[in-house]
């Protein structure tokens, strides 16, 4: 294993020298499951953690718990999701894991923008830490999703576990920040 050079001979991004001897691994292991109706639903998944992916959830849990509050807190806390991984891949330009492990197969379509963090997991995980918060009887089935989220960025082989661990972490450090400061300000009461 050289942990200077990517496939192509370029020298490996900071975070692959330190992460790859986790990583690799656990990406080939998962490399070797490869299930088409899996696949396919790995990718539902996935596309469910989307900007309409997220608007079809929260308006169906508005339709349900029929709470405008909740509601409009959790799309937010989506798009601050968002804002942080765009602005921190843009920061630390992790390459996708197929640059780095060449025996990694394609599921699918790969994106080329940067790896770290993984953005569907930071938003899916600020979503549920905060519906942990404000709707404490939904958090498993948000943690959950999240969770599922998470493994079908890996099993898509999109993502570094690493990545998807890293936007877990930072999603929840998201929402707690979120909901600190909604409770400063006045516009949510303590939960």
């Amino acid at each position: 294993l050289d942990l200077t050079r990517t496939k192509a001979g370029s020298p490996l991004h900071p975070l692959d020298r330190v992460f790859l001897p986790i990583d690799r691994p656990l990406m080939l292991w998962l490399n070797r499951y490869d299930s088409q109706w899996f696949t396919t639903l790995m990718w539902f998944v996935s596309r469910l953690s989307t900007v309409a992916g997220w608007l079809l959830l929260t308006l169906i849990y508005l339709a349900i718990r029929q709470d405008i509050t909740a509601t409009l807190i959790m799309l937010v806390a989506s798009g601050l999701g968002v804002c942080a991984s765009v602005a921190l891949k843009i920061i630390i330009k992790r390459p996708r894991p197929w640059i780095t492990i060449s025996e990694l197969a394609e599921r699918g379509r790969r994106p080329y923008d940067p790896s770290f963090p993984s953005g569907h997991t930071l938003s899916a995980f600020a979503i549920a830490a905060t519906m942990a918060v404000l709707d404490p009887p939904t958090t498993g089935l948000f943690m959950g999703f999240a969770s599922l989220i998470g493994l079908s960025r890996m099993y898509l082989l999109v993502h570094h576990v690493t990545d998807v661990l890293a936007g877990a972490v930072l999603g929840v450090l998201l929402a707690q920040g979120y909901l600190t400061a909604l409770t400063w300000t006045g516009l949510l009461s303590s939960h």
